[in-house]
């Protein structure tokens, strides 16, 4: 399922790049068939990720959906990732033109 035109939300996903087969299977297994991701750096609460190598990188994932497939995939992901690994989400506005 992809975003349809119109409002919408950006959901990203900062989390580490080790996850990122099982995660895109969770966001498949929702249905949603588009996403875009990223390789990332930075610092936060579990310190600084180079991804310099394998163990410090991280990635972010982006998904533009509707509204509510957006609160549902922040808390399968919060549920399924939350616990074992850092894990980032943010939901924002977005628009499809």
């Amino acid at each position: 399922m992809t975003a349809e035109e119109g409002p919408a939300k950006l959901v990203s996903i900062v989390t580490e790049a080790a996850v990122e087969t099982l995660l895109l299977r969770e966001i498949e297994a929702m249905g949603i068939d588009g996403y875009t991701i990223a390789d990332v750096r930075g610092r936060g609460t579990r310190g600084r990720r180079s991804g310099s190598w394998d163990a410090s990188a991280s990635i972010r994932v982006d998904v533009v959906c509707a509204p509510v497939r957006a609160e549902a995939l922040a808390l399968r992901v919060k549920e399924r990732f939350a616990p074992g690994y850092a894990l980032f989400i943010f939901i924002c506005d977005a628009w499809v033109p």
